[in-house]
């Protein structure tokens, strides 16, 4: 991927913020990180969040005199994470505009992906609730242009820049029966991606703690 890969034709109307699911334990899900263990209630649905193909990017926008745009560019930054499924992170971009500042998620891709449990405690259920491109972005910076061109209004006029993270956010689904004690209990699944033919293998750990 060249470094300045320019993606001025994508300007995207915005449309609202999918709020996170609520279940009947859980209000926000819990994050996926490697030997975390995930403090849990029994009964219920519990939601666990994992980040995937993660890439951090640098955006840049030349806006004219007259507000309009002359052009964006997109530049990688160094260090991104490795591309567990093989998906290109800038798919992302079909759904975002990072100069609009919203998180997500969007573009749902849960048909793209077969979930296969491998382990689980009697009686608990794990699916795939969604799968959708995650968007985190720092707030933009403007950097103001002298007017070289007078009134002009087709001169450039201010630079706005940002640092922005598309990744891929799978949201599972946990049900834990209510007879479920107090305990340590590891949940592995296999998750594959269809397009490449990609398989990762996740071990959730969780501690159901006592009812109260």
């Amino acid at each position: 991927m060249r470094g300045g890969l320019l993606v001025g034709a994508l300007l995207f109307g915005l449309s609202a913020c999918v709020p996170a699911p609520r279940g009947s334990v859980s209000t926000f899900p819990l994050a996926l990180e490697p030997g975390r263990v995930l403090p849990v209630s029994p009964g219920g649905r519990w939601y666990v969040q994992g980040l995937y193909d993660q890439a951090s990017y640098r955006a840049q926008a030349v806006f004219l005199a007259n507000g309009e745009l002359a052009r964006r560019q997109i530049a990688p930054l160094p260090g991104s994470a490795a591309a567990a499924f093989g998906v290109d992170p800038l798919e992302g971009l079909r759904f975002f505009d990072p100069f609009g500042g919203c998180d997500g998620p969007r573009g749902e891709q849960a048909t793209r992906f077969r979930l296969q449990l491998e382990e689980a405690p009697p009686g608990w259920s794990v699916g795939l609730f969604s799968a959708a491109f995650l968007l985190r972005c720092a707030e933009p910076v403007e950097h103001p242009l002298p007017g070289l061109h007078g009134n002009d209004p087709e001169r450039p006029a201010m630079v706005i820049s940002l640092e922005f993270t598309l990744a891929l956010r799978l949201l599972y689904a946990v049900d834990i029966p209510s007879s479920t004690p107090p305990g340590s209990y590891p949940l592995r699944l296999k998750v594959t991606y269809y397009p490449s033919g990609r398989t990762v293998t996740e071990t959730l750990l969780f501690q159901v703690q006592p009812s109260r």
